[in-house]
């Protein structure tokens, strides 16, 4: 679910949609002794022509928090209907919250998306694990 809010600035008004990525909640104990993706959100058409039309800047905003903190996880903005990342951040460290701008313009308007949540560096520890605690798309129109 989108949520809409203003902010003005100067004599300027600033649109910004919030939408959460992972309307599932935080995931917990996700293997980070393992490279590849640990969560896949349910997907959902996030694009359509009200949103897309005027988007000056797009963020990823995600946290983590994770048993080692030695791994590396990015956040993709995943566009499942032609199967290509969208956009990423990368997290780092035991516990974290990051926020990044992307390209949506390569995004296609009706396309369903999803965040994955993919370790590209996994953790030195046997059995370490992370939360995937929120993730969520900023746009600035």
């Amino acid at each position: 679910m989108a949520e809409r809010y203003g902010r003005k600035g100067g004599s300027q008004f600033t649109d910004f949609t919030d939408m959460d990525l992972q309307p599932e909640g935080a995931q917990t104990g996700l293997a980070a002794d393992s490279t590849g993706i640990k969560y896949t959100s349910q997907r959902y058409r996030l694009l359509d022509a009200e949103l897309v039309s005027g988007i000056q800047t797009a963020y990823i905003e995600a946290s983590k928090t994770s048993s080692a903190g030695d791994e590396t996880v990015t956040v993709e903005l995943y566009d499942e209907t032609v199967g290509s990342v969208v956009g990423s951040i990368t997290i780092t460290g035991a516990s974290n919250y990051t926020r990044g701008p992307i390209n949506i313009g390569t995004a296609r308007q009706g396309n369903q998306v999803s965040v994955r949540w993919n370790v590209t560096s996994a953790s030195a520890t046997s059995g370490a694990t992370f939360d995937a605690t929120s993730a969520s798309l900023v746009i600035k129109s």
